[in-house]
């Protein structure tokens, strides 16, 4: 189930890639543009297959320039071929999205699907379908529903219980307009006047560019704009030190109340892991329209009880009484079951929608973290950066020797809209620092920083800036752990699932343990994590090591701020309760304090404790 919907949130998140992140044509289609180049493809305007017949004209500016503009003026001159304001300007519509294409991780996939838009407000029905060995063959029936001005987004799909509608934290956006003018004035041209490149005998404006915004210095831009139509042809982008390449091909443009739009994309490229992917979006009947019902964007109301019977089972059939964990442990403190609870009650419930569209409270939990963390006699530094015109900052406190090779410990003190968060990532919070006030009393031989990160749920931005600094420096990292929910536990039977049905045979059912993961070849740092761990406590410790070659499972495992260190080359682990694989509430409002097991994570943070000893030799 999770990885169904996790596939359909990669599909739709494909169709929200902005056409300024894209690669190299003659990755995966070298053929199919040699093709599309040597037909002399000339970008034409057509009927958008409505059964209007709509007559293309071309702009004044259609003639080929004299004088070569600048290049600024040719994206102002794309942009009023596009159809200028009107283009970028958002208005009612429908529209029917065909998306076929493959990947490296889920093989052959196709969406079928009818797109509405009006005043912010998005509905998207369709069917998600696989060609695989490892998916389902029948089709996902897929419904979906985002408020982009409240943020709230739901979805219905056809392998949950029919009817039922459940909050989900990704949006479906609209496509239209696929360009974003934003990213277009942000860009620093590498040279003041473009280049003019003629292939299969049409002439194209060729701009290699930048963008300002400090989340994409390492990335590189190019674009192909038709000479004469000015309509964009090819938009690619590469990144620095990373296998990500991308291309976007826009093909039959078609004139729609005077906005151009292209009724075929063709995408190709590679992600950072290495993966190939390569899709084609067909765009049919798009219509503008002011008839479209509101109530086409309101969930039903025979569902509304459906949804709340879920929340409540939610909230009975996943609580189960911490007592009955290991009565017979003992913390070395006695007090600190206690204090984890207490420091993550006071997170929830004082910091409430601490995420990247709410900066002022986000920002208020990192100063209080600041504060706690010098109390407890560490060398604290705040790392600031800034994003979509915000700033954000990482807190890093450290212990031992201020020179010499050194071990990061992380957690992320943010959390996804709309959900507490008390497991994801409040637990991990309130486990970093009571490890703090352990290592403030007794300082370790070698540094250790204890780094609580910002922005994970937005592609761990806060790591990435870490990581990238430490580089930067040259400084030696023996070791990473990143904490990622370690709160929820379960002696349940079949609490425990797994992202392959293969791993059922090698791991346990019930969800009563604490796992270790990372890649092939960190061997020895996940088998001395588990040694010292495994001798501290009773609670069991478990190891998983996902190959190379198995690029969706490395995915599945990489997903939080561990990753930053291994795109920087540091051996890095994820010390988490296995997520959605155990925990129902992952990323829904019924994450609360109340459902998680305070003495096993009382266990959780002498074991890292323990675990740090052991590194540090």
């Amino acid at each position: 189930m999770r990885r169904l919907i996790t596939f359909a949130a990669t599909v739709w998140m494909a169709f929200l890639m902005a056409a300024m992140a894209v690669q190299p044509s003659e990755l995966l289609h070298a053929a199919e543009n040699k093709a599309i180049l040597q037909s002399g493809y000339k970008l034409p305007l057509a009927d958008i297959g409505n059964g209007n017949s709509i007559i293309a004209t071309a702009s004044a500016s259609s003639q080929a320039q004299k004088q070569i503009p600048t290049s600024r003026e040719v994206i102002e001159m794309a942009e009023k071929a596009l159809g200028g304001d009107e283009f970028f300007k958002p208005k009612p519509y429908t529209l029917n999205v065909l998306f076929t294409g493959k990947d490296s991780y889920d093989g052959i996939k196709t969406v079928n699907r009818a797109d509405t838009y009006k005043d912010g407000k998005y509905y998207s029905d369709g069917s998600v379908s696989f060609l695989s060995k490892k998916h389902l063959k029948h089709p996902i029936l897929s419904k979906r529903i985002s408020n982009l001005n409240s943020g709230k987004n739901w979805e219905s799909l056809s392998s949950m219980k029919k009817g039922v509608w459940r909050k989900v934290e990704y949006a479906a956006r609209p496509e239209i307009p696929c360009l974003n003018q934003t990213t277009w004035n942000n860009l620093v041209f590498d040279t003041e006047t473009p280049d003019i490149i003629k292939q299969g005998g049409v002439e194209y404006y060729k701009l290699s560019a930048k963008r300002q915004e400090p989340e994409f210095q390492n990335y590189r831009y190019t674009y192909l704009i038709d000479t004469k139509s000015h309509l964009v042809y090819k938009t690619e982008a590469v990144k620095i030190n990373s296998p990500y390449k991308f291309v976007r091909i826009f093909m039959d443009y078609a004139n729609v109340n005077g906005v151009a739009i292209p009724q075929r994309i063709l995408s190709n490229g590679i992600d950072d892991d290495g993966g190939k992917y390569e899709y084609q979006t067909t765009y049919s009947n798009f219509t503008f329209r002011d008839d479209i019902p509101d109530s086409l964007f309101e969930i039903p109301i025979n569902n509304a009880q459906s949804l709340e019977t879920v929340t409540k089972r939610r909230n009975t059939e996943f609580q189960f009484k911490t007592s009955t964990a290991h009565p017979e442990w003992q913390s070395p403190d006695h007090e600190l079951e206690s204090r984890l609870k207490n420091t993550l009650v006071n997170i929830v419930n004082n910091f409430p929608d601490r995420h990247a569209n709410n900066p002022e409270t986000l920002n208020k939990l990192g100063s209080h973290i600041k504060d706690i963390l010098s109390a407890t006699g560490g060398r604290v530094t705040v790392q600031e950066f800034d994003w979509v015109g915000d700033t954000y900052y990482n807190v890093i406190a450290s212990y031992g020797p201020e020179s010499g090779p050194r071990i990061v410990i992380g957690a992320h003190y943010d959390a996804v809209q709309d959900s507490p968060g008390a497991d994801d990532n409040a637990s991990a919070v309130a486990v970093l620092l009571e490890l703090a006030k352990m290592l403030g009393k007794n300082p370790p031989p070698i540094r250790v920083d204890l780094a609580a990160y910002t922005l994970e749920e937005d592609g761990c931005l806060g790591s990435v800036v870490h990581a990238k600094a430490l580089k930067a420096d040259n400084i030696d990292v023996k070791a990473m752990i990143s904490l990622e929910m370690v709160g929820y536990f379960s002696d349940e039977p079949k609490s425990q699932r797994y992202p392959l049905n293969l791993l059922k045979l090698f791991y346990p059912s019930k969800g009563n343990f604490i796992c270790v993961t990372g890649k092939t070849g960190l061997g020895g740092l996940t088998k001395t994590i588990k040694k010292a761990m495994s001798g501290a406590t009773p609670l069991p410790v478990r190891t998983f090591k996902a190959p190379a070659s198995m690029r969706s499972l490395v995915y599945t495992v990489g997903r939080s701020d561990h990753s930053s260190f291994w795109a920087q080359g540091y051996p890095a682990v994820m010390l988490t309760d296995t997520a959605e694989f155990r925990n129902r509430n992952y990323h829904q409002e019924t994450d609360a304090p109340e459902l998680l097991d305070y003495r096993r994570m009382a266990m959780v943070t002498v074991g890292v404790e323990k675990a740090i000893r052991a590194l540090c030799k």
